[in-house]
């Protein structure tokens, strides 16, 4: 999930909900200009695979090694078809929404600064939906500041260059660092830099493709045997379902790239061509590594390179600057999500200045849990497992559901039979899979934090 280059998601003011202006404006006067969106087809798949391909990626490897190579290449055929899915189910609720305007208005105004992934909870749930999404989506956001940290904390103390030798001090300077970006007005040259990431990423592949070539030649092809297909424990599988998970990140960001297409009605055809596009990169990418690394691997594989060469320390280096200046594209849209919800609730509170106090201090306290969790890879997994499954399998078929019961008539519902026990089927599977690999992650992280304290 690449969201810290493309924070599309938590934008203040949301994009237009019904292909026209109409429902969120304040005054609940009617506008019907239509917004026209300016991506091709082509255009939205490469943002696609972008948006998936991010620092998560890093862990595809792991992931892999724990799951068995024959069970990643099927987990990952499901996790694709399952991804399109949510997408298509979330682009059919919105259409629901739509076709019943005039009860929708009824309804009353949408809350301000709610973008369209929050609107539509909002008119399927009522505020407490949007309230579960906005908490939803504050947690993923603070997890990913707080593993995106921790990866640089870990890639910095891999090398002796980069450390200071106590983690508590690297992640002061860190924050030295990191909190002038907060106050910047403009972060187009933060979001070239961390765009540069994709392409960096793909090279650290080749050169730990490489480094495993070297250090183990061919070997791992030869000894491959069944144990190495199918993973060992549930544990294991739970561990590689939350990289898994992390790692396709588009479905939260339907609306947003929906709203940005010119032909909108193109939106599954560049999800498919994506996902695809997606699924081949990760077999890759996590099956041939794995494969190359026949001793296992149990970490990224940017901590897995040798630490005293020259061209891993320039790797990290890279690394923990195009993270570095990822992380405030994540906490600014989370500190303005913080402050509309807690601080923008009081009327003595001075806008500018409380938004950036709470930006800064979402930064701290990010920066003092990187410290106390274990690395990277335990992080993003409990986040794929709990926030990206809920966001990407769990809640698509419930607003689903929930838009086919209350804005549909009788008929057309009875039509819908066969697509609402399908709903229903999946829904109860995202559900259990979301809860069961959220507790098994979690027990593994505190796990790791009493081993290192």
């Amino acid at each position: 999930m690449d969201i810290e280059s493309t924070p599309l998601l938590i934008e203040n003011s949301h994009h237009d909900l019904y292909s026209f202006e109409s429902s969120t404006r304040g005054d609940g006067s009617e506008r019907t200009k239509e917004l026209p969106g300016k991506a091709s087809r082509s255009e939205t798949i490469l943002n696609m695979v972008k948006m998936s391909i991010g620092t998560g990626v890093l862990g595809m490897p792991y992931a892999a090694s724990k799951a068995g190579i024959m069970f990643h290449i099927i987990g990952l055929a499901f996790a694709t078809l399952w991804n399109s899915y949510s997408v298509l189910r979330l682009a059919e609720s919105r259409s629901y929404v739509e076709k019943n305007m005039k009860n929708v208005k009824q309804m009353g105004n949408v809350p301000q600064n709610t973008n369209t992934f929050g609107v539509m909870a909002w008119h399927a749930f009522g505020s407490v939906g949007l309230t579960f999404v906005d908490l939803v989506m504050i947690i993923l956001m603070m997890g990913i500041t707080i593993a995106y940290e921790d990866a640089i904390l870990g890639f910095a103390r891999d090398t002796e260059l980069f450390t200071s030798g106590s983690e508590k001090v690297d992640a002061l300077l860190m924050l030295i660092i990191m909190i002038p970006f907060l106050f910047l007005p403009n972060l187009d040259s933060l979001g070239k830099i961390s765009a540069l990431g994709t392409g960096l990423i793909f090279a650290v592949f080749i050169v730990f493709g490489g480094y495993g070539l070297h250090k183990n030649g061919l070997d791992g092809f030869y000894t491959l045997s069944s144990s190495d297909f199918w993973p060992r424990s549930f544990e294991a599988f739970s561990n590689w379902f939350g990289v898994v998970v992390f790692g396709f990140g588009i479905v939260p960001f339907t609306y947003s790239l929906q709203e940005s297409m010119t032909e909108r009605k193109d939106l599954m055809k560049a999800t498919n061509a994506s996902l695809v596009a997606v699924f081949i990169a990760y077999v890759i990418m996590g099956d041939i590594i794995s494969i190359i690394f026949e001793q296992g691997i149990n970490s990224d594989i940017i901590s897995e390179l040798p630490s005293s060469s020259t061209l891993p320390m320039v790797i990290r280096l890279l690394m923990i600057i195009t993270i570095l200046t990822s992380v405030p594209l994540i906490i600014i849209p989370l500190g303005e999500l913080l402050h509309n919800r807690i601080v923008g609730s009081v009327k003595e509170a001075s806008t500018e200045n409380s938004v950036y106090m709470v930006r800064v201090f979402v930064a701290v306290f990010c920066a003092i849990l990187s410290v106390e969790v274990p690395d990277f890879i335990h992080v993003i997994s409990f986040l794929g497992c709990c926030c990206c499954a809920l966001t990407s399998f769990t809640y698509p078929p419930l607003l689903h559901l929930r838009c086919i019961y209350r804005f549909c008539p009788l008929e057309e519902r009875n039509a819908k039979i066969g697509m609402i026990v399908l709903d229903v089927i999946l829904l109860i599977c995202g559900g259990l899979l979301t809860v069961f690999t959220s507790i098994l992650t979690f027990n593994k992280m505190l796990e790791q934090m009493m081993t290192n304290a």
